[in-house]
């Protein structure tokens, strides 16, 4: 995502073997995995729903010509907000409202907690419960939670995240230099991540970032821990 990574690189548990590999077995890819960072995620939670709350903080103080309340709907926000989070249905919003820009959203939920090291079910269940926050919380001052919102943002947002955004993602990770619109897609599939950096690089937060690579089964061991710190 941009970031820059500083050294020092701690590098463990190698293991060489003493033979001569054969092509073959110099022909297996090694397999990487992440460490789990379920404090980083906790961040990322608390960044994007204070990033909520400040929209509705801003546009609660603007004029009416701005955001589209009248002094009396500001008055009755908190009664609408009661009303609306106890009556969740079916709404009318448009095509692309519901089936475009919720699983977008649904799916960069996902991303986030897969680029935190988290398993895909787990993901899943994070983008749910993403999904829910939204719906039971900053949309409430404004209309009932969405029943087909609930299901097609964390359902078909989890989808895409899998099948499009990682795939694209680690295609982009994988190159020697990025151009311009790697650079785009990067921040367009993962924006809750590129708002949780710059916030922790403004506080000055340092998240530790650990790969775990080895070999597949049948090749020689080679199991290389890389440790790094994000600034």
């Amino acid at each position: 995502m941009g970031n820059s990574l500083s050294p020092p690189l701690v590098f463990s548990e190698v293991s060489i073997p003493d033979k001569v590999t054969t092509l073959s077995e110099r022909a297996s890819i090694p397999s990487s995995t992440k460490t789990k960072d379920p404090d980083g995620l906790w961040r990322d939670t608390g960044i994007l729903v204070g990033a909520q709350v400040a929209v509705i903080g801003v546009l609660y103080v603007m004029p009416e010509s701005v955001s589209g309340w009248s002094p009396q709907q500001k008055r009755n926000s908190w009664r609408n907000y009661q009303k609306n989070v106890q009556n969740p249905g079916i709404d009318n919003d448009k095509f692309y409202l519901n089936y475009i820009l919720h699983p977008y959203w649904g799916a960069t939920y996902y991303t986030r907690a897969r680029e935190r090291g988290f398993e895909e079910g787990e993901s899943f269940l994070y983008s749910t419960a993403m999904s829910t926050l939204y719906e039971f919380g900053v949309e409430c001052f404004f209309e009932k939670p969405s029943i087909q919102d609930l299901f097609v943002t964390p359902v078909i947002g989890s989808v895409i995240g899998k099948y499009l955004f990682e795939p694209v993602r680690m295609r982009i990770k994988q190159k020697a230099e990025r151009d311009w619109y790697d650079e785009t897609l990067m921040v367009a599939t993962d924006p809750i991540g590129v708002l949780s950096n710059g916030i922790e690089k403004m506080f000055g937060i340092k998240s530790q970032v650990e790969l775990n690579y080895s070999t597949p089964a049948g090749s020689p061991k080679v199991d290389l821990v890389v440790k790094f710190q994000l600034r």
